[in-house]
């Protein structure tokens, strides 16, 4: 960027420094204060990254498609999710060398800096106004939700992609272009949708909406031309998106892709959704049809841009009233239509300052008390990742020695039983897969396997009811979870009609029974019987945990290491 240009938005560079350096306080205060290295476990401040870094090791390990980063009788299917943004994030760990976590740190300070220039350069787009832009930006990056880019690949990385592709088709729809600059818009554009389709399912879906509706807005309009322009956006990501349609026929060919995606979220419902992303959108539709009124704005490219995109987060969130399938699609297109909607609501605010005459920087006072006080409430309520560990991170201190004891033992994709929090960070720190990890669920397994599993990782583990509660997430997945709480929200809308509810009926009894019967049953058979149904090359022994577990007394197994209060055993 020019030196002029730089020194002419100063302010976001200021700020994008100040958001990156927030995200790292964490792991810097510890490294100044106690010496704690970026790679150390305690710098996984967000329970997520454990699977987001396990991901990123896969790739490491000679495994792009990421098919599962836990079991290896699994690497050969298809990625659950998708794939691309730890393909990216590995790169450079793989040319430079160094440890998933400590380079999870560096891109805590790089991608959120990064998000916050693009979103900067946004605002300014669209509103031409630098103090407008500077506010809104440090309202989405620091006020409205402070934690949302702390955390590793989604959505730190694949957020940088929705956002290239706001610029690259705002320019499309407002700036007037010859044919050769027309040509490279729309072929960047139509490269960065069909990114998308790899990097994450909620944007490209959100994507697709918006650039269909602003084809037929344009085209309604009389602008034939750039409407055939967003048409080729969409139809060239489409056709680079052909060999994720192949990936996806892979996956639905699979016995367990139902079981999987029911782990996952999904429900079946028509009910509406999204409230939280549909009144602000018709709030904004409605302030901006009066504008339009008043002739305080024009029907002109901006406003058919804008009003495509709020149009497009009510659709997306909604696309299960006609298919019917709920992926917990409100949740995860929340971000991204704050993010739209903050951006048509400063093209507003801009046009009414404009039009403000002598009090327009009264107006623009007013206008940024909220922001700014959301930003200073981050500061004075120091978020999540600038606290002190909490006692289940410092907890891990004592793994990082059978850690690397297991590093110079085991061999790419061996796999390690082990239970307990050593089961998320031998797919981290080390080449090893394990015999079962929560996140494990994520992948194309099916629930037999799942609780299959889950029962032989607990076989010496004490377990009751409360045990079994505690950890139905990890071998159920959030289906009751998503599908009693929908039914429940479909209740209240039913009470305001006047309708009778539907019965809701929680699924947890069953589990637990299903959890505790599986248990016993293991227990019922031989240790090594059970062990060996699937996989397994090493046991590791937390003696503190497990403390009256036989491993000593078991011939079939040969000692390798004692590493303070853990034993490691090869299996034969």
């Amino acid at each position: 960027m020019p030196t002029a240009a730089i020194q002419h938005h100063w302010p976001a560079f200021v700020l994008a420094t100040a958001v990156g350096l927030v995200l790292v306080s964490g792991p810097l205060v510890a490294k100044v204060r106690s010496g704690v290295a970026f790679g150390h476990p305690l710098n996984i401040r967000i329970d997520d990254e454990f699977f987001y870094f396990a991901r990123i090791r896969e790739v490491l390990d000679g495994h792009p498609m990421i098919g599962n980063p836990y079991l290896a009788e699994h690497k050969a299917k298809p990625p659950a999710p998708v794939f691309l943004g730890e393909l990216l994030a590995a790169q450079p760990q793989r040319w430079l060398g160094g440890n998933v976590v400590a380079w999870g740190v560096f891109y805590d300070f790089l991608f959120p800096a990064l998000i916050t220039l693009l979103t900067y350069a946004c605002l300014f787009l669209v509103t031409r106004l630098r103090w407008l832009s500077s506010i809104s930006t440090a309202f989405l990056l620091l006020g409205w939700s402070p934690s949302t880019f702390a955390r590793a690949v989604s959505p730190q990385l694949n957020f940088l992609f929705w956002l290239t592709l706001f610029l690259l088709t705002f320019l499309l729809a407002t700036r007037p272009a010859d044919s050769r600059r027309k040509r490279l818009l729309v072929g960047l554009a139509a490269l960065n949708f069909g990114l998308l389709f790899y990097l994450y399912t909620y944007y490209w879906t959100f994507w697709l909406a918006a650039l269909a509706i602003l084809a037929v807005l344009f085209l309604l309009s009389g602008e034939r031309e750039k409407s055939m322009a967003f048409a080729s956006v969409a139809g060239g990501g489409l056709i680079l998106a052909l060999p994720y349609a192949v990936l996806m026929l892979r996956a639905v060919r699979l016995p367990e892709y139902a079981e999987t995606l029911r782990r996952i979220g999904m429900i079946e419902s028509h009910f509406p959704s999204g409230l939280a992303i549909v009144f602000p959108a018709v709030g904004l539709l409605a302030m901006g049809a009066l504008l339009l009124w008043r002739r305080a704005i024009l029907l002109d490219a901006v406003t058919l841009f804008l009003a495509a995109g709020i149009l497009a987060a009510v659709v997306s969130v909604n696309q299960h009233v006609v298919t019917g399938k709920n992926l917990e699609f409100s949740s995860h297109y929340l971000m991204l239509s704050v993010f739209w909607f903050v951006f048509s609501g400063a093209w507003l605010v801009a046009k009414v300052w404009a039009a403000a005459g002598r009090r327009r920087w009264l107006w623009a006072a007013a206008v940024s008390i909220a922001p700014a006080a959301s930003v200073l409430l981050t500061f004075t309520n120091a978020p999540v990742w600038v606290r002190p560990p909490s006692e289940k991170l410092l907890a891990l201190e004592r793994y990082r020695p059978v850690l690397a004891a297991l590093t110079a033992e085991v061999k790419r994709d061996d796999v390690v039983w082990t239970p307990g929090p050593l089961a998320s960070l031998i797919p981290i720190y080390t080449p090893a897969n394990v015999y079962y990890e929560n996140a494990s669920r994520l992948s194309f397994l099916s629930d037999e396997e799942v609780l299959d599993r889950f029962a032989i990782a607990h076989y010496f583990t004490a377990t009751d009811d409360a045990f079994v509660r505690e950890r139905l997430r990890g071998v159920f997945g959030v289906y009751d979870i998503n599908r009693v709480a929908h039914a429940r929200r479909e209740n209240q809308a039913r009470s305001l009609l006047g309708l009778a509810p539907k019965p809701v009926e929680p699924a947890t009894e069953k589990q637990v029974s299903l959890v505790l019967t599986r248990l016993a049953e293991a227990r019922g058979n031989d240790f090594e019987r059970e062990l060996k149904k699937y996989r397994a090359d090493y046991i590791v022994w937390d003696r503190a945990s497990l403390p009256s577990a036989p491993f000593d007394g078991l011939p079939w197994l040969d000692p390798v290491a004692a590493v303070d209060e853990f034993r490691i055993y090869r299996v034969r």
